[in-house]
């Protein structure tokens, strides 16, 4: 509802908020965003036994649960013991009282499900879950320009690290590193994005670090992997550790610049290099 309200206010969602605006689908106006519905929690004991609830939804154990949505598909995870346990897989469209599961019918969505719960997620350390040390999945279709850094530039006086969703750039173009001189091109831009992919070689874990002068908010997949944003105190740096798999894995750096020169570090680190500069051709 938060981004609902801000859209409704005419002020950009920060970046680091996992919802996005209904609004367009409301008032049949703009183009609706594609939100991401993944719900991590646990339960003792099992499901009631309510008169009301199918047969085979009723008395189930609980434990470590998942579940997350793919356009007419749900998946539901129940006492989870590892990242491969499979997904029960609805179609809430047409059967919203789950009766008729299709995981044996779906293995396609099955492998996707799995991966994207991977990909969505950070672990807590105040509620560990079976799955955190899993590896998370890289892309399985390679992009038309996966070498290819892409850079848009903002303009507006933002509050906190914005999405840029709804927002219309100044500029954009191709680098192949994080530049910080791509600000001397607009003397008005306030906020810089970055899309791209790391390519990782070797399966394992690879810790990222961020360090600016202003704001920033790091995603990897959909996870919110390092947030200079909320509480960050200019000039910090921080990091994440994160188990991945080889190939392609998506990443956004959106910066919001200070009244100052701009200076975003990016860098990584893995068990087979030390922490260098992030190149989107590495």
């Amino acid at each position: 509802m938060a981004a609902y309200f801000l859209q409704a206010a005419g002020v950009a969602s920060p970046a680091r908020m996992d919802g996005v605006s209904l609004l367009p689908a409301l008032t049949g106006t703009g183009k609706q965003q594609q939100g991401l519905v993944y719900i991590e929690y646990y339960e003792n004991g099992r499901t009631p036994n309510y008169q009301e609830f199918e047969p085979t939804r009723t008395n189930k154990v609980r434990n470590q649960m998942q579940t997350i949505r793919s356009g007419n598909f749900v998946g539901v995870r129940y006492d989870i013991k590892g990242s491969d346990d499979d997904f029960e897989i609805y179609n809430v469209m047409k059967d919203p009282k789950q009766s008729s599961n299709l995981a044996a019918y779906m293995p396609g969505l099955q492998s996707e499900l799995k991966a994207r719960a991977l990909q969505a997620r950070i672990p807590d350390m105040s509620a560990p879950r079976p799955y955190d040390t899993a590896m998370i999945p890289a892309l399985t279709r390679k992009p038309a320009k996966p070498n290819q850094l892409q850079y848009k530039l903002f303009k507006g006086n933002f509050p906190w690290v914005p999405s840029t969703y709804n927002l219309k750039p100044l500029k954009e173009g191709f680098a192949t590193t994080i530049d910080n001189n791509i600000f001397l091109q607009h003397k008005d831009a306030t906020v810089i994005q970055y899309k791209g992919f790391i390519n990782v070689r070797k399966d394992g874990p690879y810790t990222f670090y961020l360090r600016c002068n202003g704001n920033a908010f790091l995603r990897i997949h959909d996870a919110a992997a390092i947030d200079a944003d909320k509480g960050y105190q200019s000039g910090t740096e921080l990091s994440r550790t994160m188990n991945l798999k080889a190939g392609l894995h998506p990443f956004t750096l959106t910066y919001k610049n200070q009244p100052v020169k701009a200076n975003i570090e990016f860098s990584w680190s893995g068990n087979n290099f030390e922490k260098t500069a992030f190149k989107c051709n590495d």
